[in-house]
């Protein structure tokens, strides 16, 4: 039996470390699968990596190319794994983690930690209309894959459920009828030198996502560096974030006389979080803010200033509802 863990960032990767470590899984029969490019430090003996960042999005609107891309992940699993496995995935809403899970070798699924979905509760956090749902039907009619607003949802998987949830807080995961283990992120050693006294500066990207207009996330962007930024500061960039994006940032530090260090992609965040120094971190709603908060640093959660897009408003409707139990999210701040 091989267990698999799918990663696209550094989140659910050191939440594979914990795993490992916790369940004492043979070296031999872990596989790594890696999406969106993302590139891990340091690889261990016996492990094995595979990159499938060029079939990792599997097209929603194109039958033909949807096609194309479940082929080549089950002529993947066929000739490259070709034996029975333990799924780790964050959650069911993505077509690649749903091919894996329909596969008939695939015979556990487990949910690892890897972002603020992760909170959420039965309903996930997207409502899909019933013509999307229709038209979607009839789209994956055959296939491994369905449209989902649930994070958890179970079709086309014959009654087969997700076992177990690993996470760094009993916080996540918490509407999962199921088994749930409390992992640590592992203390990875790094070159890369911090200065502790500085304030970080933590970025999502819902404006690449289109859940927000620029103008209302810059303008919220230079008010928080505004008010919190010191002397020293440091930046950590969503993977998907534009180069343009970014650039603007950077910017504003200047316009506020602000010295800033880009912290670099590969470097994960989660290391310093998981560290036993207590730093500052300022966000608005990437789960690395929340993850901060959890874990007793001192942070400054602005989503507020946000919310004057209605656009960001509804998006972030469901994820209040299910944050609603941490107290006032919009006012968090250690």
């Amino acid at each position: 039996m091989k267990h698999i863990f799918i990663i696209s960032s550094h989140t659910p990767y050191l939440t594979s470390l914990g795993v490992l470590e916790k369940l004492q899984i043979p070296k031999k029969d872990v596989i790594f699968i890696f999406g969106r490019d993302y590139k891990v430090i340091g690889k261990m003996p016996d492990v094995q990596y595979y990159d499938l960042s060029d079939i990792y999005y599997i097209s929603y609107r194109n039958r033909k190319e949807k096609i194309e891309s479940i082929s080549k992940i089950e002529n993947f699993i066929d000739n490259k794994i070709n034996d029975n496995y333990t799924l780790y995935i964050p959650h069911l809403m993505f077509g690649f983690f749903q091919v894996w899970a329909h596969n008939e070798k695939c015979k556990v699924i487990n949910f690892i930690q890897e972002a603020i979905t992760d909170f959420c509760g039965k309903d996930g956090f997207k409502k899909i209309s019933l013509p999307y749902k229709i038209k979607s039907w009839f789209n994956n009619l055959g296939l491994p894959i369905w449209s989902t607003g649930r994070w958890d949802s179970y079709s086309k998987l014959g009654g087969r459920k997700v076992s177990e949830t690993f996470a760094i807080t009993n916080h996540l995961f918490t509407a999962m009828d199921c088994k749930h283990t409390i992992i640590k992120w592992p203390r990875i050693q790094i070159e890369y030198k911090f200065d502790n006294e500085a304030v970080f500066f933590v970025f999502e990207s819902s404006l690449e996502r289109g859940e927000i207009e620029k103008d209302v996330f810059m303008s919220a962007t230079e008010k928080m560096i505004r008010k919190f930024a010191k002397e020293k500061n440091y930046v950590k960039f969503h993977p998907v974030q534009a180069q343009e994006n970014k650039d603007k940032i950077l910017d504003l530090f200047k316009q506020n006389n602000s010295e800033v260090e880009e912290i670099p992609a590969e470097v994960p965040f989660e290391i310093l979080l998981s560290g036993d120094d207590k730093i500052e971190v300022c966000g608005f709603s990437t789960s690395l803010v929340y993850y901060s908060f959890l874990l007793g640093h001192k942070t400054h959660i602005c989503l507020k200033w946000l919310l004057g897009s209605d656009k960001f408003r509804k998006y972030w409707k469901s994820y209040s509802r299910h944050l609603s139990q941490y107290g006032d999210i919009f006012e968090y701040e250690n």
